[in-house]
């Protein structure tokens, strides 16, 4: 009021309480002392606290009910299972709501299964958790289907199930025409559409007669044969059977009646043959392709016997033989021949001293000799103090490998790690650790009482004694230990 004090209206009653959201008060008997109110929740939500509150009298003169108003919360059925191959659709797991199953591509829902459950009041979908089975989509046999001069092969999938896929072939001599394959489609059909294929015979065309010769034969078709002679007085060059082949081309060469002629000389694998007259004494000349040397006479005459002089010379390719491996390391490259080139790889923990390629050269050596690869070697990572090292070194140096172990003093504990190694790539693995002194912290002392010393680290003892003529109870003296604990407990003095 206006004089200062503080004024407090009291109700000698409790007043209506609030409803829970999604609930309401189910009775109440009265505002009066022990009057009761009962709070219920809507249909798919359970209560959360206490159903009822009874009006009391407070210490202080007021009244007011003894139960906070309870929650609603609503009911959930929890997440459904998806069906194996399927999922489920679903905005929430609320009493009433309703889920959809659903089947992946290539699969479906059978017709005996239920698409759709219902979360009921009591917690549990209306299906009972029974998860729909989702089977694969599967396509029309075509066993009946017959492919002539060809056939057909299932390359992955089985029993016509979805995304198998069946692969047409044709034999030889025949080619495809249609689809190269068909695969199962997710509604259950062939990816053919009304296209089939089919293999239709192979034709090489027709062959000329050669002049001054004569052709036996007619067909053109796969495997057909033509025979080919010269007239009387002219020699035959080119092939004299041909055959028509599988790739829709005659074999062999064209063929050619030609007088006084030694015909075509042979070719030489990787090497060329020069000349464009083979008629008597003219001569052709023999090289081989970059990378080959020639093996045999060069150059060869046409002859009177309307034969070419001398042996068929031959092409080899130039080669500089395996280049060598560094010792710890090897080569890679398996060609070597000129101008291939080979690289050399020293082993883990060695490092490369010189060139890492090498190339076969027309003088058929290499271009550089193989490496040496140097063991890795790390620098000493030093002894920490109050610490003991151990190590197995070789020649004095930490090589690749080196395994290094610490260990502490008496009275002093390792902080990180007792093991180093030395790794490829020269550097140790872990940081040098530490040698810490063992503390055992103060020790502490009792009321009335005095410590002595001021040292608490491992083997320090500190003592004590007592003020005012009172009585020392327990050990004098107490020692730090290994463990970093005091020996025996804190003593105390006794007395008033």
């Amino acid at each position: 009021n206006k004089k200062g004090f503080r004024i407090r209206y009291v109700a000698q009653y409790c007043s209506t309480p609030d409803s829970p959201l999604h609930g309401s008060i189910s009775s109440q008997t009265g505002g009066h002392v022990n009057s009761v109110v009962r709070w219920a929740c809507d249909r798919g939500y359970r209560l959360i606290g206490n159903g009822t509150a009874t009006c009391r009298r407070t210490p202080l003169g007021y009244h007011a009910w003894d139960s906070p108003v309870p929650a609603c919360q609503a009911v959930s059925c929890g997440p459904p299972k998806a069906p194996i191959n399927g999922g489920v659709l679903t905005a929430d797991y609320s009493v009433g709501t309703r889920v959809s199953y659903f089947c992946n591509d290539g699969y479906r829902l059978s017709s005996k299964e239920l698409t759709s459950a219902i979360c009921q009041p009591d917690g549990t979908w209306s299906n009972h958790n029974k998860i729909p089975r989702c089977s694969v989509v599967v396509c029309p046999s075509i066993g009946s289907f017959s492919l002539e001069h060809g056939r057909w092969r299932i390359v992955n999938g089985s029993h016509y199930e979805y995304r198998t896929r069946i692969v047409f072939t044709c034999d030889p001599g025949y080619y495809r025409l249609g689809p190269a394959h068909i695969q199962c489609l997710s509604n259950g059909v062939w990816s053919w559409k009304n296209e089939r294929p089919h293999c239709q015979v192979i034709s090489c065309g027709e062959l000329p007669s050669p002049p001054n010769g004569k052709k036996i034969g007619t067909q053109m078709t796969f495997s057909a044969t033509a025979i080919f002679t010269c007239d009387a007085g002219f020699m035959l060059v080119g092939s004299a059977v041909r055959e028509c082949l599988s790739s829709g081309l005659w074999s062999g060469t064209e063929t050619r009646c030609l007088a006084g002629h030694c015909g075509i000389p042979e070719g030489i694998v990787n090497g060329q043959v020069i000349g464009e007259n083979f008629g008597y004494r003219d001569t052709v000349v023999y090289q081989c392709l970059p990378g080959y040397r020639l093996i045999g006479s060069s150059v060869r005459i046409c002859l009177q016997d309307n034969q070419w002089s001398g042996q068929l010379p031959i092409c080899i390719p130039i080669s500089c033989g395996h280049p060598g491996s560094p010792i710890y390391g090897r080569t890679v490259g398996n060609g070597f021949n000129l101008n291939d080139v080979v690289s050399f790889v020293c082993n883990r923990g060695y490092e490369m001293e010189g060139p890492a390629r090498a190339q076969c050269q027309a003088n058929r050596q290499w271009s550089h000799p193989p490496p040496t690869c140097k063991v890795v070697n790390c620098s000493d990572p030093g002894i920490p103090a109050n610490s003991i090292r151990q190590s197995k070194i070789e020649h004095g140096n930490f090589t690749f490998g080196t395994v290094v172990f610490y260990d502490c003093n008496p009275g002093y504990y390792l902080f990180g790690s007792p093991v180093l190694t030395c790794q490829p790539t020269g550097q140790w693995d872990k940081p040098l650790p530490e040698c810490i002194v063992i503390d055992c912290g103060h020790p502490g002392s009792p009321p009335n009482g005095v410590l002595s010393g001021e040292k608490f680290t491992f083997g320090s003892t500190v003592r004590y004694s007592c003020l005012g003529g009172r009585q020392l109870k327990g050990e004098s003296s107490r020692t730090c230990q290994l463990n970093g604990m005091w020996s025996a407990p804190m003593p105390f003095c006794s007395g008033d």
